[in-house]
């Protein structure tokens, strides 16, 4: 028993049991709110298209109460005895396992609106056009899609809970002995499951911590626990985009 854990030490040591709570605390608000769980995940862009200019984009999926009488009218065996969306729906959501399906890029797009302060862009390939002797032709503007209606403040208490994960959190093994004095990096390490495949491993980050420039997401399909496989990956990107040199990092403990 950890006892008392504030959301900030629960984002750091991924203590999916405090996560349960919300989901709990959201399945109860169905029945005057709506499924505002679903609609707080769309806040940040999960679910839809991010529209980046390239075709055949999968949108992803937050499920639902409708999605689930869906899978049961389909003949979906895992759903025949459903009779709608039940308190464990909204438990297992919490940790972003259960029915959730998102990519990389939409995860790239909702880490990008919580560098910057809550605004969401379509993700573009190019930054701008420039003839061969760099002379600039056109710079591409983004494109506003939305924003997630969430204070600063709030944002803030995230990116700085977020700031401790490769510290002193599950991906601390994995940044062993990265110079945070010079670049400070927040992060989450993830792993979802998608039976029977072996666990995919996740980690999304931004730096530096204080100021965000980047944002990179790495996913492994059937790579492990976040913290083994995805965020040596990200460490690796960011020594390259901050011209660190490498120091080859420390143990990795198999933490989510």
């Amino acid at each position: 028993n950890l006892g008392f854990m504030s959301v900030a030490a629960a984002l750091i040591d991924s203590c999916d049991t405090v996560f349960y709570q919300f989901g709990q605390s959201f399945y109860s608000r169905r029945v005057v709110q709506g499924e505002i769980f679903q609609q707080r995940m769309e806040d940040w862009g999960l679910g839809s298209p991010t529209a980046v200019d390239l075709p055949n984009e999968e949108e992803g999926r937050i499920p639902d109460v409708e999605w689930v009488l869906d899978q049961r009218e389909a003949g979906n065996p895992n759903f025949a005895d459903r009779l709608g969306w039940l308190p464990g729906d909204d438990i297992n959501m919490s940790i972003g396992q259960g029915n959730v399906l998102t990519s990389p890029l939409q995860m790239a797009v909702a880490y990008s609106a919580l560098a910057n302060g809550g605004t969401l862009f379509e993700p573009r390939l190019g930054l701008r056009l420039q003839r061969p002797d760099g002379t600039l032709v056109r710079r591409i503007e983004p494109v506003v899609a939305g924003r997630t209606g969430y204070s600063k403040t709030v944002l803030s208490y995230i990116r700085d809970a977020l700031s401790y994960v490769p510290r002193q959190g599950t991906a601390a093994g994995a940044f062993a002995g990265f110079p945070f004095d010079r670049v400070s990096v927040a992060g989450k390490t993830g792993t979802s499951e998608m039976d029977p495949k072996q666990p995919f491993s996740w980690f999304a980050a931004m730096a530096p911590a204080n100021d965000p420039k980047y944002v990179v997401v790495a996913m492994v399909e059937e790579g492990g626990h976040g913290s083994q496989v995805a965020a040596p990956i990200v460490r690796e990107i960011f020594e390259g985009l901050f011209d660190i040199t490498p120091s080859g990092g420390g143990n990795i403990e198999a933490t989510d």
